[in-house]
């Protein structure tokens, strides 16, 4: 990867919901690459009904999945430089999307703040952007994210980012830039129980995944594809010419 397109591992992140065999294998065999875990809840309850997929693993088995990746990638960011990658601490992304009346409270706070301590994260508090979805979400209030903030930096001393929202007069905000209309391939998070916890390859056949969906789902896989022949042939052209 660093070499064939130019890109060094520490300057790729994978985001994941929580795919424990996946998040090992990352550990194992690309441990220079970054990691951010959508969490958004500090409860195995409360995170099954934000993200239906959390069902297949709990929460104790995503920490310790976290653990092992932040060992690897801090064994292979050594300060002499071996171990590829040259990641530094090993700290993981603990992405947070904040909502109104449902993970927003003082209680969620110190519960992450339990959750979080002394664990190599950074934790990355998003306020929610409404979507016209059917659900009914809303945008945390500004106060309740600085508390929540507040809390986690000054009593459990973790580390936070703070997103602030852009965009959302035009829905251009986080989490908004979707067709407004059903979608023919689901997200991994909207996935049942069953086939998020399936072993096997990273890549696996979806439920439900046919007709025109599927098949804009295959000319897009083929479109990547020749984008990414081409950028390695115009590397490889350049070569020659030096």
């Amino acid at each position: 990867m660093n070499t064939l397109f130019g890109i060094p591992q520490r300057c790729i992140t994978v985001s994941t919901v929580g795919v424990i065999p996946r998040i090992r294998s990352l550990a194992h065999d690309a441990s220079g690459v970054k990691l951010a875990l959508s969490l958004h809840a500090p409860t195995q309850a409360l995170r099954e009904k934000i993200v239906p997929s959390a069902k297949a693993w709990s929460i104790d088995e995503l920490m310790a999945a976290v653990d092992e990746y932040s060992e690897a990638s801090r064994v292979a960011g050594r300060p002499d430089g071996s171990g590829g990658g040259g990641r530094k601490k090993g700290s993981v992304m603990i992405e947070y999307v904040v909502i109104r009346d449902v993970n927003d409270t003082e209680e969620c706070a110190h519960q992450l703040g339990v959750l979080m301590k002394n664990r190599k994260a950074v934790v990355n508090f998003i306020p929610y952007n409404a979507v016209d979805n059917g659900s009914n979400f809303e945008p945390p209030l500004e106060s309740s994210v600085t508390r929540m903030v507040s809390i986690l930096k000054d009593v459990y001393g973790v580390r936070v980012y703070y997103r602030r929202h852009h965009g959302r007069d035009i829905d251009a905000a986080c989490g908004q830039l979707a067709k407004k209309r059903p979608r023919m391939v689901p997200d991994l998070e909207d996935l049942g129980t069953a086939w998020a916890a399936g072993s096997g390859t990273v890549v696996q056949p979806i439920p439900g995944a046919g007709g025109e969906g599927f098949n804009k789902a295959r000319l897009a896989l083929v479109s990547l594809g020749i984008c990414a022949a081409a950028v390695v042939s115009f590397r490889l052209l350049r070569r020659r010419v030096s």
